[in-house]
């Protein structure tokens, strides 16, 4: 695949900035190679946190400040939505960073080895602290541009597998998130002459590729490959049938938050699906389900000023632990829990009511043995 694919950057004034002072879209991999390293030589700078950072990718404007960044809009009068960094705006991204801090001369050999050269694309250039006396080793970050389109989620999970099976767990484990920053090619005047950097054009790296030849590691890296083979089907179905998006829209009538816990629970499910499953369509089926709460009045109020009981909220900032099987089943599981629990209330009514119709039929259509247990025979009908 040639690297006139396209990437997105955003660029901080420092590194204690949240806010971004430039965000650069349809950059081609010689550009974004220039941007972050310019040909011209690193930024000369005796403090580092004084040089430009980087995060991968595009940050939402559509999403609440948070924190002392909320703290500094509000006093100054300034829209308290828009843009800065943190895991709830971040987006997508078509390439990775690694951080890798002391190493030999022979690992860095054989991590260059690994993804440069042989008309693969990458960036690798020493970091500003590289050549300090108490700092020994060699410290350098290496980009590449991938063949996938990552969320935050799929580059965390691409991050650790390439980290543990190319590299030997040597980068910097802090890097799996997306909204950690980076400094761009710096250094301090007394050790200019200490800056290398590493440029490469040709190929992105092949990351379908790299979890298909590594099928037996461990179960996230099969769920970032079905998500890759989704992107390229674009079907908006898993593609290693876990779940489809109708049945969990067949699903989502019966979903039902009746405490807290499943709320929240249930939120964080539908997140752990967005590798895999159109993400709109999840968060509107999340934001119905959200609306399900016992207390929804008092939620409702407190939603509109506290971020923590909107749903809406709840989905784009969440960074689920669950695997996406795990979020798969608590979301099947609940909405059969509650179809049982509205059927069950039915028995004795005269006229069954819609609910009960058609919690009824959905247990017949996708939990046959269930609803032979509650008819008392096989394609029963109460």
């Amino acid at each position: 695949m040639s690297t006139m694919h396209t990437s997105e950057l955003v660029i901080y004034p420092n590194n204690t900035s949240t806010r971004p002072n430039r965000k650069l879209r349809g950059l081609v991999w010689p550009e974004l190679m220039n941007t972050l390293a310019p040909v011209a030589g690193p930024v000369i700078c005796a403090d580092k946190h004084k040089l430009h950072y980087f995060t991968p990718g595009m940050l939402r404007d559509d999403v609440p400040l948070s924190g002392k960044t909320l703290a500094r809009a509000s006093e100054r009068g300034e829209p308290e939505v828009g843009a800065m960094r943190s895991a709830a705006h971040m987006t997508d991204t078509t390439f990775i960073v690694f951080d890798f801090d002391d190493l030999t001369k022979a690992q860095l050999k054989t991590i260059g080895a690994q993804v440069l050269g042989r008309g693969r694309a990458g960036l690798m250039f020493t970091t500003h602290s590289h050549g300090r006396e108490d700092k020994p080793g060699i410290r350098v970050r290496l980009i590449l541009p991938v063949d996938l389109r990552l969320d935050a989620n799929a580059y965390r999970i691409a991050h650790e597998a390439m980290n543990a099976d190319l590299f030997s767990g040597l980068a910097d484990r802090t890097g799996k998130s997306m909204c950690q920053q980076q400094a761009m090619f710096g250094v301090h005047p007394e050790r200019a002459h200490l800056a290398k950097c590493w440029r490469h054009e040709g190929a992105v790296f092949g990351l379908l590729e790299f979890l298909a030849r590594h099928d037996g590691a461990a179960g996230p890296q099969t769920h970032l490959r079905s998500k890759a083979q989704q992107q390229a089907t674009n079907l908006g179905i898993n593609a290693s049938g876990l779940t489809t998006l109708a049945r969990l829209e067949q699903a989502v009538p019966h979903l039902y938050a009746g405490s807290y816990r499943d709320w929240s629970v249930g939120l964080q499910a539908f997140k752990a699906l967005s590798p895999y499953l159109p993400t709109e369509r999840l968060r509107q089926m999340a934001i119905r389900f959200g609306e399900t709460s016992p207390s929804d009045s008092t939620r409702s109020q407190a939603a509109a000023t506290d971020a923590r009981y909107d749903a809406g909220q709840i989905f784009d900032s969440a960074t689920p632990i669950m695997p996406p099987e795990a979020a798969a089943g608590v979301l099947l599981g609940m909405a059969k829990k509650r179809a049982i629990a509205v059927v069950e209330t039915s028995r004795g009514c005269r006229t069954a009511t819609a609910e009960a119709k058609a919690a009824a039929l959905y247990l017949a259509a996708h939990h046959q043995r269930t609803w032979n247990e509650l008819t008392g025979k096989p394609g029963g009908v109460r």
